[in-house]
């Protein structure tokens, strides 16, 4: 960014579908909440950009956080990248100050971006086609990259893209995706990029409702307990669910037994292994039955 550039507004991929919470966008300058704003229409996983109802000229003396904050009981906190971490600048959460997660153990940065005034995109537009079947033009994902859109009843499309080479492409469930390779230049419009999404049905290796998973604590942030379920498949075997702490950890052990299959729930009341209750932050808990593991994350407030 310019000297003169404005922090306009963020740009974050969303944790949350709209029926599992809230979201609001915020700006703080250290420990003042300079701006916020709720986030009406979201979907996991979608590319969100939203302009910031107060902007401000950075100070240079001054740290600027960029963000979300979200009410949920069953939600994600937040997607994060690959890493490594941009040291000073790639994850960060806030109970009553700002604390960095460790590099060590969370070598990766937060999807969350800042939206400078002066920042220009390219555009891309286009028109979505399905040939067969009954799907529904809205449920369309148009993706290049990390960002996303969906068509308008018509299936007409409006991208904005970061200057880059993109593959776009068009997906919907029970037809073959399409796709065209992209290569932008800032403030480019790019027009009549049209694709044609033909119905049929595709055999899926990971089918929903038919393999172990690891769900959703809730409620998520808690206090002063959460519940943690998950879905066991196939013979009996054995399952241990446990808890961590961000270096590691072992804080306490919910079930270590064979279990049936079938869908299983258990309490954390934030207590460690003696049943002394554990300070607030970020927790991990890990499933592993053996053939399958999953790690997930949860926030206890006091």
């Amino acid at each position: 960014a310019q000297s003169s550039d404005l922090i306009a507004g963020v740009r974050f991929k969303s944790p949350l579908d709209q029926d599992e919470g809230e979201i609001y966008a915020q700006l703080w300058q250290d420990d003042y909440l300079i701006s916020e704003i709720e986030i009406t229409e979201f979907s996991q996983g979608e590319w969100l950009e939203t302009i910031l109802p107060v902007m401000v000229i950075p100070d240079p003396e001054k740290n600027y956080y960029v963000g979300y904050k979200i009410h949920s009981i069953n939600g994600k906190l937040a997607y994060h990248d690959n890493g490594p971490q941009q040291a000073g600048k790639g994850a960060f959460f806030r109970m009553s100050g700002w604390t960095a997660l460790p590099a060590a153990v969370n070598d990766f940065n937060f999807c969350i971006e800042a939206i400078f005034a002066s920042q220009e995109f390219a555009t891309v537009t286009g028109q979505i086609v399905l040939d067969g079947g009954e799907g529904n033009i809205l449920d369309v994902a148009v993706k290049a990259g990390n960002y996303i859109t969906h068509p308008d009843p018509s299936g007409n499309y409006l991208l904005d893209l970061k200057a880059d080479d993109y593959l776009l492409t068009a997906s919907l469930n029970d037809y073959n995706s399409a796709s065209i390779d992209l290569s932008l230049d800032w403030d480019e419009l790019l027009d009549d990029q049209n694709l044609t999404l033909t119905y049929g049905v595709a055999y899926e290796d990971d089918v929903i409702g038919l393999n172990t998973h690891l769900k959703a604590n809730y409620p998520n942030p808690f206090n002063p307990e959460t519940r943690i379920g998950f879905s066991l498949f196939g013979e009996k075997r054995p399952v241990t669910l446990a808890v961590y702490n961000l270096k590691g950890e072992l804080v306490k052990t919910l079930i270590n037994a064979e279990l049936e299959a079938g869908d299983w729930e258990f309490v954390w009341n934030g207590a460690d292994q003696l049943n002394r209750p554990v300070s607030s932050g970020l927790y991990l808990y890990r499933l592993d039955t053996g053939d399958f593991s999953s790690t997930r994350k949860m926030l206890l407030l006091k």
